[in-house]
């Protein structure tokens, strides 16, 4: 469904910062923040064939580049730099890092590298999120956020496709080079077309930050979506290399196009976040992926297999939709960068840096099915965040009309 503007563009009606424009400065950011970790990722099958590195350590330095990327997501929105810089200066730093990574040859300094690297792009999130919602009518909203969740799955799909390809013909080290072009190509773009935040009212430091059980329960609520298409497409390539013998190629290529799927349930998930609302459609893409990661434990690798994780992903990305537009209903425009940042941050914690450590501890001690069990986890955390974000509304509301009858 086509988006319309909102409106006049900002910073005095520039057609630079019109609502399109700054969806599509976005909507490639976002594709850099996945994909330059997915060309990471979908190496990792490559690299282990090349110096030995087991599961355990695959996953502490994925671990290490969603640490940092979480870290950073914490403290984007506090950072006294602007909108703009924090996002472009971001994708630059990682486009470096990238390339450091493929030129070096030792784990601890490849866990630094990919720190740093994973904190480069975890200045977007808050910031590009808030820059959207900004742009877009609260009707439009999730229809626009949709769009903007497509990026993620182009991103995830199209750095391991690339790996795949590149892989048939090169080293995997040329790949990552190579890709860290994006990121620059990213960075200029965004510098042009993305505005500044709006400063709040009367020049202060900004509204006092409403911390309540609803950012915990908005963190469940993503975490479970990004265990499912972060978390555990990370760990993906290594889980059929090493559990069903996949070739490091054919991993990575199964890896970037059964993420594909995830095109449909971001476009998907913004019309139904609009026209059922956020809640329930949560609910039920929760459902969805509680009874896709169920059937996956009694296959094995091949096209029912493929045909599950397809089907749970498409699920992951329509929630993930829902969850950042109820993030933008939740809460008032001072306060989303900086809100915006400690929910996304919890929620990457939970669902990109714990998942790949855990399956990758999983996957080397026990099988290549037990990370498939442990993803159980993900949709029930999706489930009692829905439960704990209705009772934290109802219990602001009731303190509000309360307040209102003591006046």
């Amino acid at each position: 469904m086509p988006l319309h503007d909102a409106g006049a563009g900002q910073a005095g009606g520039s057609t630079r910062f019109r609502p399109r424009a700054v969806l599509a400065a976005c909507w490639l950011a976002f594709f850099w923040v996945q994909s330059s970790r997915a060309i990471l990722y979908s190496a990792m099958p490559a690299l282990s064939a090349e110096t030995g590195l087991d599961p355990t350590s695959v996953g502490l330095i994925t671990g290490s580049l969603y640490a940092g990327f979480a870290v950073a997501v914490y403290i984007s929105g506090f950072l006294p730099i602007s909108r703009r810089l924090a996002i472009a200066g971001g994708a630059v730093v990682t486009s470096l890092t990238n390339v450091a990574f493929a030129c070096s040859g030792s784990v601890p300094v490849m866990l630094v590298i990919a720190a740093i690297g994973g904190a480069g792009v975890g200045l977007y999130l808050p910031r590009g999120t808030a820059a959207i919602v900004e742009a877009f009518r609260p009707e439009q909203r999730a229809r626009a956020l949709g769009w903007h969740e497509l990026a993620a799955s182009a991103g995830l799909m199209a750095a391991p496709l690339f790996m795949g390809g590149m892989l048939l013909v090169a080293p995997w080290r040329v790949a990552v080079m190579l890709w860290s072009l994006v990121g620059l190509g990213t960075a200029v773009v965004v510098w042009r077309w993305v505005p500044d935040a709006v400063a709040p009212a009367g020049g202060g430091g900004g509204a006092r930050l409403a911390l309540d059980a609803r950012v915990l329960a908005l963190a469940c609520m993503g975490g479970a979506c990004f265990a499912v298409i972060s978390g555990f497409f990370t760990m993906l390539p290594t889980i059929v290399a090493t559990g069903w013998g996949a070739t490091p190629a054919a991993a990575a290529s199964f890896a970037g196009w059964t993420r594909a799927s995830g095109v449909v349930g971001a476009l998907a998930g913004g019309w139904l976040a609009d026209l059922a609302g956020r809640l329930p459609s949560l609910v039920g893409w929760y459902l969805t992926i509680l009874a896709a990661v169920v059937a996956l434990w009694f296959c094995d690798y091949g096209a029912v297999f493929a045909a599950l994780v397809m089907v749970m992903t498409v699920a992951a990305s329509g929630g993930a939709t829902a969850y950042y537009a109820l993030m933008g209903d939740t809460f008032r425009p001072a306060e989303r960068e900086r809100v915006f940042g400690l929910i996304a941050a919890t929620a990457s914690l939970i669902g990109t840096v714990v998942t790949p450590v855990t399956f990758g501890l999983l996957l080397d001690r026990i099988s290549a099915r037990a990370p498939l069990v442990a993803l159980t986890g993900a949709p029930l955390l999706g489930l009692a965040g829905v439960v704990l974000y209705r009772w934290a509304s109802s219990s602001t509301n009731t303190r509000t009309m309360s307040d209102r009858n003591i006046e």
